[in-house]
């Protein structure tokens, strides 16, 4: 499996951690829908400590490369220095995505 931080670096991740980091993904993507859901305040400092949380996560337990030209990926998210309304208009937009994808 291979990770992309955009505009950052690859992390390749082998088979035996795919499930673990597969997971660890879906929990942030659980917790930034209901931040949002609920219009949590304050919760862009806590979205912010968990993405940092899930990047370290994701290169623990990878390889990490950096980017040579165009090359493709299983995941791909946004780099670290996302702002805090660019990660909720991407969230909104892959919410959609999934939505009309049903």
């Amino acid at each position: 499996m291979i990770i992309k931080i955009a505009g950052e670096y690859l992390i390749f991740i082998d088979k035996s951690r795919e499930k673990r980091v597969i997971k660890k993904i879906n929990e942030f993507e659980e917790s930034l829908a209901f931040f949002f859901a609920t219009n949590n305040g304050g919760c862009e400092e806590e979205s912010f400590q968990m993405y940092d949380e899930l990047i370290n996560f994701i290169a623990r337990n990878g390889k990490t490369v950096k980017i040579r030209g165009l090359q493709s990926a299983d995941v791909i998210l946004p780099p670290k220095n996302f702002t805090f309304e660019e990660l909720k208009e991407l969230w909104h937009i892959r919410s959609r995505r999934k939505e009309e994808s049903k």
